[in-house]
């Protein structure tokens, strides 16, 4: 199963850089990517739900653990197009919420199976999830640089920079 994800990894690094090399479009790299990914994620764990045969469930999980993992090069990426100069604070952020997740998803799907006595009800969660991230898409804007505004501490007020085209 873990080596569905470092293919899935791999994959979607190559693939968002082969389609920003295409189109030269940010945004159609990264987001369509990640889209397919948690859409992709959310459609193996699902049939999961329905079956207790070993033999069915496992390759659905290793297929899911591969289209979620096709997200991470793309979710690093998006702070390096959106400023190379604080790529490594945006990264952070991500490494971050990966963090928090790992602590609380076990915490929180232990105490739902303790609550229903049913293990389907955090993976159906966790499939409500994922379709929330694909549902958050259209607000990932890797095409937009940031932009802020200039050092004006002498005179205390601060001039916008506008920000320069689309990548």
């Amino acid at each position: 199963m873990f080596f569905a994800g470092l293919v899935g990894n791999t994959v979607g690094g190559v693939v968002s850089d082969k389609i920003l090399k295409a189109t030269g479009r940010n945004k159609m790299a990264r987001c369509s990517v990640i889209l397919v990914s948690l859409l992709g994620a959310a459609s193996l764990i699902t049939p999961t739900l329905f079956f207790d045969d070993l033999r069915i469930v496992v390759p659905l999980l290793a297929g899911a653990m591969f289209f979620l993992e096709l997200t991470i090069a793309p979710m690093y990426a998006i702070p390096m197009d959106i400023s190379k100069e604080y790529a490594g604070l945006g990264s952070a952020y991500v490494i971050m919420g990966v963090g928090l997740s790992g602590i609380v998803s076990p915490v929180v799907f232990g105490w739902l199976i303790d609550l229903t006595g049913n293990w389907n009800v955090p993976f159906a969660t966790g499939v409500g999830i994922l379709l929330a991230g694909a549902a958050a898409i259209p607000w990932l804007r890797p095409d937009l640089p940031l932009s802020l505004p200039t050092d004006q501490s002498a005179t205390g007020t601060a001039t916008p920079q506008p920000a320069t085209g689309t990548r």
